[in-house]
């Protein structure tokens, strides 16, 4: 092959050579040492040990000095796009330590990084100590424990500029630091910002950002936000996600249920302002549906039920008399006996989606011990597609409907219908409707 190829061509080869290929590779000539160094050097990862943290001059820490000179040279540095930094077990490490001091301005010698990870194992480090406002083409961080603003700092003009900001195990500070006034959000930058992550298994939970309302309202170009907390309820939940302006996608993980709270009722959340008038999609607890669907909204929203049966989803929806109009989108998880065989609670749920076009069904065996409403023993694979072919043309408008089959029971996986024998019910029905089976771990509805 010829070296006079264009540079992109070799690209294309290059990385379809695994690492060992790679460092025989860059032996020929300096071209091909040249050329490959963008795939060799592509991602930087350091899981130091206990030894070459704790500062010193012990052997293992003088290894990881000259490991972190090398990829902070003017040779290696440059090519780095992603860096994942992980103290694992537990490690006390020491801020002036030789190696931590060292680490953090390899990083900042990273001049082309996209994504920078860190799992800091409760270690207590601000989060400008990693030296990141120089890195222009920084689109995505996260970190994973660690303090990254202290209750008695002021707003700073350092601002980190990047697209993606996870925040997760996140520092609650000790009831002796007195209350926060500035949470870590004052540290980026509301322009550049669209899709933020936070989660926190403390029970203070979203608390710890309510009083720095003033920021979080700041972030008019925030599309996207994922909250996983231990526990909290509609009032803070509310509070927090109606705080900005422009949420379209919101996804909520509560490990506790979220009830409305000692003193709110579902009468009461009428009064609330609505939580995301500019949502299109939504996944996370039925419990919260009434404060989602309040409001307008797009013509188009996508809705993905997580935690609960597909009978409180229905009872939650009858029950506070929430507006489905705009749901176009549904994912909903479902019981094979007891919600597909024999209770109408499906049919009459699908009902209230009038503009429903597509539907992702998540069918499970029933719990064991819980009574099932039909009788397993006498299902089959035809009894299973009628009952299907009957439930999809509920929805008026449906076009396209995926099932993900997520089975406990032998005897389930044995009655359950083919994709060409279902299609071929349906069809008789509703000829324009397109049934599939889906075998991913997640599609585009968030399963």
């Amino acid at each position: 092959m010829s070296v006079e190829l264009p540079v992109e061509l070799w690209n294309r080869v290059l990385e379809l050579l695994p690492r060992r290929s790679l460092l025989v590779l860059r032996t020929v000539s300096s071209f091909f040492s040249d050329l490959s160094s963008p795939c060799l050097y592509r991602e930087f990862k350091t899981w130091p040990s206990i030894y070459a943290t704790q500062g010193g001059t012990s052997s293992p820490t003088r290894r990881e000095l000259v490991r972190l000179a090398f990829w902070s040279s003017d040779k290696v540095a440059p090519h780095v796009r992603t860096c994942q930094v992980r103290y694992t077990g537990d490690i006390v490490l020491q801020g002036t330590s030789p190696f931590v001091n060292a680490l953090f301005d390899t990083i900042s010698h990273f001049s082309n990084l996209r994504s920078l990870s860190c799992t800091f194992n409760g270690y207590r480090i601000e989060l400008p100590a990693l030296r990141v406002e120089n890195l222009l083409h920084l689109q995505k961080l996260h970190i994973h424990g660690g303090p990254l603003s202290r209750p008695d700092e002021q707003p700073t003009s350092f601002k980190i500029s990047v697209r993606r900001f996870g925040y997760t195990d996140i520092f609650i500070p000790y009831p002796g630091d007195g209350p926060p006034r500035f949470s870590c959000l004052s540290l980026l930058d509301p322009d550049t910002l669209r899709s933020l992550e936070l989660g926190a298994g403390h029970p203070l939970g979203l608390t710890h950002f309510l009083t720095d309302k003033a920021t979080m309202a700041s972030f008019h170009n925030l599309r996207a936000l994922s909250i996983t907390f231990a526990e909290s309820d509609f009032n803070h939940i509310h509070a927090f996600v109606v705080s900005f302006p422009a949420i379209e996608d919101l996804i909520l993980d509560l490990r506790q249920p979220c009830t409305p709270g000692p003193d709110a009722d579902f009468a009461s959340l009428s009064t609330l302002t609505p939580l995301a008038p500019h949502l299109r999609r939504y996944k996370g607890p039925v419990a919260l549906l009434p404060l989602v669907l309040r409001g307008s909204h797009p013509t188009h929203l996508t809705l993905t039920q997580r935690g609960g049966s597909a009978t409180e989803l229905l009872q939650t929806l009858l029950r506070t008399r929430c507006d489905t109009k705009s749901v176009s989108s549904l994912a909903i998880r479902v019981a094979l006996h007891a919600d597909i065989c024999a209770d109408p609670a499906l049919l009459e749920l699908l009902a209230l989606f009038p503009r429903l076009t597509r539907l992702a069904i998540h069918v499970s065996s029933d719990r064991t011990g819980t009574l099932e409403l039909s009788e397993p023993h006498t299902a089959s694979h035809e009894h299973i597609s009628d009952r299907l072919a009957h439930i999809l043309t509920v929805p008026p408008a449906l076009q396209t409907a995926v099932f993900r089959w997520r089975l406990a029971r032998t005897q389930d996986a044995e009655i359950l219908p083919s994709v060409a024998q279902l299609t071929a019910r349906t069809h008789v029905i509703n000829p324009g409707l397109e049934v599939s089976f889906s075998r991913l771990s997640a599609d585009p509805w968030g399963f």
